[in-house]
């Protein structure tokens, strides 16, 4: 439940993210970067015995047949968004450029309420399934100041001050 738990297990990583891999570095953890379709196999043998995944995807990849807790509540972000070339929609007519925008923001509202009423589904089968819930929130403090230290060691790596500043401003977080 707290960052100092990660610190002594065995948690999984992605090969090639970035991201997640200083994330565990901050949390001073050594990861077992697996591909996709290692993960169950490594479960099952007791090399790796942290994973981070929605609800969704550990249902979905059986994970939860090899593990034993669940931490409740969102802790990680995941993005999406509608992508084109700036000269493609520079391109449009105005009017379809407001109907593009009126109809991707729609239609992003109600994918994220139905990803997010699809999540907790599957966690609510996750509890059913047997697996303990476990509350972090006495440790959130902690959590938050792993994210920020993750966020400013990867300044010059893979974004600039700047951008981290705008994206945390846009985000609420300034």
């Amino acid at each position: 439940s707290s960052p100092s738990d990660v610190a002594t297990a065995h948690p999984w990583q992605l090969p090639g993210d970035a991201i997640f891999g200083e994330f565990l570095s901050q949390l001073h953890a050594t990861p077992v970067p697996l591909p996709l379709s290692g993960v169950l196999p490594a479960l099952t043998a007791g090399h790796v015995d942290v994973v981070l995944g929605s609800a969704t995807i550990i249902n979905a990849l059986q994970w939860h047949t090899r593990l034993t807790h669940v931490i409740g509540g969102s802790r990680a972000v995941l993005l999406g968004a509608t992508l084109m070339s700036r000269s493609v929609y520079e391109g449009l007519p105005a009017a379809q450029r407001t109907i593009l925008d009126t109809t991707a923001a729609q239609a992003h509202t109600r994918l994220l309420h139905d990803i997010r009423a699809s999540d907790d589904r599957a966690y609510a089968t996750l509890v059913t399934r047997g697996m303990i819930e476990t509350n972090a929130s006495a440790h959130d403090a902690a959590w938050i100041a792993v994210a920020t230290q993750t966020r400013h060691a990867l300044v010059g790596r893979l974004y600039t001050q700047a951008l981290l500043t705008q994206a945390m401003t846009a985000a609420g977080h300034p």
